[in-house]
């Protein structure tokens, strides 16, 4: 079954892209003359020219499946193949072994399940399962528990004769999600129940002074109410289904299979299952982390198109030498800025700017991205201001413990010189690299299958004055060579005879670049370089968003063919709507004349869309045999007097944002600012509604919610209590050091799946029952543990959002985090241990007060 795809219809001959995807016999394919061992797997090659009827083709069965060349699909370019009845022929292939958006046989569907479940995967699967269903046959059915609350109650005795019913009612019990409560009267931190005075003032309930040790409450100020909470016994059977499910997940996300379906798709059962509620399975989709995250995509994008990445590494960060300088003079700034300005917003800022520095420094983004949000994590434990997880702290342990807003840097500040040192020796060793790198795809290109192309320095773009090798255009993915126009050796003297390469470019200077369409689009993205046609791009008009660039093939009876109209260029925009960039693919351009332009050769235009497709889409049928438009390939909109005033109004108004969302005293949230924000780009023609879409990452967003889905399950079945009583009871009569490193551990393990503010929230109280129970256990040294573990998560891309945005563009996958993360955090803590036992060594600190 041989499918033709459109617009591939020329005068007498008819061109499709077979793919073979097993092994056939050549009697399969008319016109076809290679031997049988010739054919492979995953080779593409046209049909021969010739009048032929397309049901004659359908008549041949392949014994896998046949597909037609996707529009618009960048995973597909044109390459030279075999010629064919004595022409050179040129035809789209694929880049990767199947195409994604056609429909998969019952073979090749058999086959991916087969790879999705492996008897490997199955085996550790059970395994997993099994050990899950031991522990939890072992374990006190009793424990399984989770705080639930009642308001407006008259006092603690009311409060404890309440507690008392809900183990007698149990219709009651189920009101809040249970079967029975826990009533305990020792004052110890397992209490159940305890009250604290909340106030209900302006519709938003507020508590303050929480402490499970309040027999009495006292009400000061108007709308304050006594709030009474309890523990309630949850259902067995739903904790193990919840653990059961969850361990499943986990290992199948660590088996690279995509973690939105399974987070989202496990959370669902356990919605079916009625352990948690249809409003909480979406309730991470409509929170303040996640719609800030999805505005921060698009606002992003608008940065990037400024080009105020260029100034920034240029003048801020520098030039390093080596990748351990360019990691200190990254991590120390965003460390600092973290201190003050909200995470998020400062990694959607740097992502860009280091992507484009890393280009430069001949760096993968994937050795500096993962770095940047450790060192975010780092910089927003220095201070209280630094994040959300800090005033949750601040307010759980409050009043026993005053936190200031400099308190956290006395052991902040040397943990984060400390782990900064060490995240960047180790950025360097193979335990950091991104598996999801696809620059291996470009690899394999070569100049047989590339386009020359020249470049021409611009003066003051930032490459003056620097070498080859120290702008880092060798390292875009796609560029195959680079070489100068017009210098040898010879011409700068002996001592660069081995090469021209580190020779200080000068302004106007010209470089020969082979590269692929990819490398093409990233290296016009490069600040410093043009196009040496670039005013010939320019005619095209100023509807930059509409103009893209076009592979095409050159039809057998084209007038490329047989007249100078490529050599033109006032016919080609007046009667194409076009302007020539490269071509022919494969041949080595040594002056500006292009080749000779065979039937069959591929070439690349840049072209208005609207105008072709208004005035010029017959000339273009006739011309081209194929034509594919490639994505995400319109010209950067920089350098006029308007798009300078765009990216000033840009960059004044993301500082703005962060400077406001930074502060809680301004009010304003970074999901709402942003949206304000968001919709100012749209209004300025910064952005489009279609770019606006387009650019956020629907699978982080729903990775997110998903985890906070399964977040929610693990605090109602009781799991999270469970293991945070059982944790802390094993290690309270370790000392200083052994109860320290409980809760570090404690709040790291909890904050890998649940959000890192209910993570402190739920061990808070804990923390300051232990610090009232051993006076030689000072409480600030405990809230300061607390919030270095459960603000730094370095294992797992799910228990940090930083660490899932900067997933796409460093290319990581779930291991990546594993490999390297998991030696970041074993020294983390035990830099933490160290500098908080120095502490009280030196210091000692404040005992915990006496509540009443």
């Amino acid at each position: 079954d041989i499918r033709f795809p459109q617009n591939s219809f020329s005068k007498g001959s008819i061109w499709a892209t077979i793919s073979i995807m097993h092994e056939a016999h050549p009697s399969s394919f008319p016109g076809a003359e290679r031997p049988a061992q010739n054919l492979q797997p995953g080779v593409s090659f046209p049909a021969a020219g010739g009048q032929h009827n397309s049901d004659e083709y359908r008549g041949h069965a392949l014994l896998g499946h046949t597909r037609t060349i996707p529009h618009g699909e960048d995973d597909y370019e044109v390459g030279a193949l075999p010629s064919f009845d004595g022409i050179e022929t040129q035809s789209i292939q694929s880049s990767r072994g199947d195409d994604a958006s056609a429909p998969l046989t019952p073979f090749q569907t058999r086959q991916k399940l087969l790879e999705a479940f492996s008897p490997v995967r199955l085996g550790c699967l059970i395994l997993l399962v099994l050990g899950g269903m031991i522990c939890m046959a072992v374990v006190d059915i009793k424990k399984f528990s989770a705080w639930a609350h009642a308001d407006n109650v008259q006092g603690y005795e009311a409060c404890l004769t309440f507690c008392a019913q809900l183990q007698t009612d149990d219709k009651l019990a189920a009101t809040f999600g249970g079967h029975s409560a826990i009533c305990d009267t020792n004052l110890d931190e397992n209490q159940s129940p305890y009250v604290e005075v909340c106030n209900g003032l302006g519709g938003k309930k507020s508590c303050r002074g929480a402490t499970r040790l309040a027999h009495e409450a006292k009400l000061e100020k108007p709308g304050d109410f006594v709030r009474c909470n309890f523990k309630v016994v949850k259902p067995f059977w739903k904790a193990l289904v919840t653990s059961l499910i969850f361990i499943s997940v986990i290992g199948l996300i660590i088996q690279d299979l995509p973690g939105q379906i399974l987070l989202m798709g496990g959370a669902s059962i356990l919605c079916l299952l009625d352990i948690i509620t249809r409003d909480e399975l979406f309730k991470g989709i409509s929170s303040s982390g996640v719609t800030s995250l999805a505005v921060l995509f698009p606002i992003s994008e608008a940065i990037q198109e400024t080009g105020i990445m260029d100034y920034v590494v240029g003048r801020v960060l520098g030039s390093p030498k080596t990748a351990i300088g360019a990691l200190f003079c990254m991590m120390f700034p965003v460390a600092l800025l973290s201190a003050f300005l909200n995470n998020t917003a400062t990694v959607a800022l740097m992502i860009p700017i280091l992507c484009t520095w890393a280009r430069r420094l001949n760096l993968h983004p994937g050795k500096l991205l993962m770095p940047l949000s450790f060192a975010a994590q780092l910089g927003g434990s220095l201070t209280v201001l630094g994040s959300s997880t800090c005033l949750v702290t601040q307010s759980v342990v409050a009043p026993a413990y005053m936190m200031q807003t400099f308190d956290l840097a006395l052991v902040g500040a040397p943990l984060m010189i400390s782990m900064t040192f060490v995240i960047a020796i180790l950025a360097n060793t193979p335990l950091l690299r991104s598996s999801a790198d696809d620059g291996g795809r470009d690899a394999c290109v070569d100049a047989s299958n590339a386009y020359t192309v020249i470049f021409v320095v611009e003066h003051g773009g930032g490459l003056a004055g620097k070498s080859i090798d120290e702008t880092g255009l060798k390292r875009v993915p796609g560029v195959v060579s680079i070489d100068r126009v017009g210098l040898s050796a010879s011409d700068v003297g002996d001592e660069t005879a081995r090469g021209l390469d580190v020779v200080p470019l000068e302004p106007d200077d010209q470089l020969r670049i082979v590269t692929s369409v990819r490398g093409l689009i990233a290296l016009r993205s490069q600040g410093g370089i043009r196009l040496q046609n670039a005013t010939h791009l320019e005619l095209l008009g100023g509807r930059r968003r509409s103009r893209f660039l076009y592979e095409v093939s050159v039809a057998i009876e084209s007038e490329f063919c047989c007249t100078q109209i490529i050599t033109s260029i006032e016919r080609l925009r007046q009667e194409l709507g076009a302007a020539f960039v490269a071509g022919p693919k494969g041949t080595d351009i040594t002056n500006p004349e292009p080749h000779e332009v065979l039937p069959g050769s591929a070439l690349l235009f840049e072209a208005d869309e609207a105008w072709v497709d208004l005035h010029a889409r017959g000339r273009w049928q006739l011309a081209f045999s194929l034509v594919r438009q490639i994505p995400k390939s319109s010209p950067l909109r920089v350098g006029g007097p308007v798009d300078d005033l765009r990216g000033l109004v840009v960059v004044i108004g993301m500082v703005v944002l962060i400077g406001l969302c930074s502060f809680p005293q301004t009010g304003v949230r970074l999901d709402f600012g942003g949206a304000i924000f968001l919709m100012m780009l749209v209004g300025i023609r910064s952005l489009t509604v279609e770019q606006v879409f387009n650019t956020v990452n629907i699978n982080i967003l729903l990775i997110i919610s998903g985890a906070m889905a399964f977040g929610e399950a693990l605090q109602k079945t009781g799991i999270v209590s469970y293991i945070a009583d059982n944790l802390m009871a094993a290690t309270v009569d370790l000392g200083k050091a052994g109860v320290i490193g409980s809760v570090y551990a404690l709040s790291v393990v909890l904050s890998m799946f649940i959000n890192n503010g209910a993570t402190v929230a739920i061990l808070g109280p804990m923390v300051v029952s232990i610090a009232q129970k051993d006076p030689t256990l000072p409480l600030n040294a405990l809230a300061w543990t607390l919030t270095y573990g459960a603000g730094s998560c370095f294992t797992t891309p799910l228990g940090y959002q930083t660490n899932l945005m900067v997933m796409p563009d460093g290319k990581y996958k779930m291991p990546d985090f594993l490999r390297f993360g998991i030696f970041i955090q074993i020294i983390h803590m035990a830099f933490t241990l160290g500098f908080v036992m120095a502490y009280l060594q030196l210091w000692g600190g404040p005992p915990a007060k006496p509540l009443d």
